[in-house]
């Protein structure tokens, strides 16, 4: 009779993710974020507001947000691998850079105090977001046609991403398009699309690699039903209103874009330091 009571509170509470699941959908669309930046501070509230629900780790809760970000950002990703040679290429270099980082980070973080992981992540996404509000909207370097790449600062920009991927549950994308905008120096619309490709393929990795730490660490006792039916309504609904945005927002001026993106980080920051 309790786990039933336990499980209509938490479906009552369905609606609130929702359209948690639909606001990140509009976020991923407008600024390529994969959603962590949004889906880990919302789950992390939601689950404050669900009665005799027992609030989940911060570990767990970055695993959820790695499935929601996966699920949600997969059918844009496939579109995005059909672009231009030059975003794949930029892509995976990304991602040669990134993947033994999170290796490493998904056997670290089980074991790093819930609290500390916070903090850190409020801290980091507003000096991301102080960053880049004050950026300058720079004029990229061209050769041919197609904006130029410095391949060592890409290599570089994949291990911060992947390192914040596995300790953050932010997929990478919310340090990723702020750094290849502002330090890559490549047009906005070029990181969106490269960032969806690297936080499908990071956040499954990192997925996978946090889990099975987890496990190892603490067990399965906080793994349960009540929560990933609430997860998966929430990847879900992203998955399919980011593809419904990113059909209806119109090209933005990349100063813009900055602005908002770093104004909502900063806001973001000061929600997550406070709840730590």
């Amino acid at each position: 009779a309790a786990h039933y009571r336990v499980l209509i509170n938490i479906m009552i509470h369905y609606p609130l993710f929702l359209i948690t699941g639909i606001f990140t959908g509009f976020l991923m669309a407008l600024f390529g974020i994969g959603g962590g930046a949004f889906v880990v501070p919302a789950l992390d509230a939601a689950f404050n507001i669900i009665p005799n629900q027992t609030h989940p780790p911060f570990q767990i809760i970055v695993i959820g947000s790695l499935t929601a970000i996966f699920i949600g950002s997969l059918p844009r990703a496939i579109k995005h691998l059909k672009a231009t040679s030059l975003e794949r290429k930029i892509a995976f270099a990304l991602l040669f850079g990134a993947l033994p980082l999170i290796t490493i980070c998904g056997f670290i973080t089980p074991l790093i105090n819930e609290n500390f992981l916070r903090t850190g992540f409020g801290l980091l996404i507003g000096a991301v977001g102080v960053w880049m509000y004050k950026s300058n909207n720079q004029s990229h370097e061209m050769s041919n046609g197609r904006p130029k790449v410095n391949w060592i600062k890409i290599l570089v920009i994949g291990g911060i991403a992947g390192i914040s991927s596995t300790f953050f549950g932010l997929g990478g994308a919310t340090l990723l398009t702020p750094l290849l905008a502002v330090w890559a120096a490549l047009p906005m619309m070029i990181c969106i699309n490269i960032s969806i490709i690297f936080v499908a393929i990071t956040s499954l990795f990192s997925l996978a690699t946090l889990s099975y730490s987890w496990i190892k660490f603490h067990g399965t006792s906080e793994f349960n039903y009540p929560v990933f039916s609430l997860i998966l309504l929430m990847g879900l609904a992203a998955a399919i209103s980011q593809n419904l945005f990113s059909r209806k927002i119109v090209r933005m001026d990349d100063a813009l874009r900055k602005k908002l993106l770093g104004t909502y980080l900063v806001i973001l920051s000061a929600w997550m330091t406070f709840r730590a």
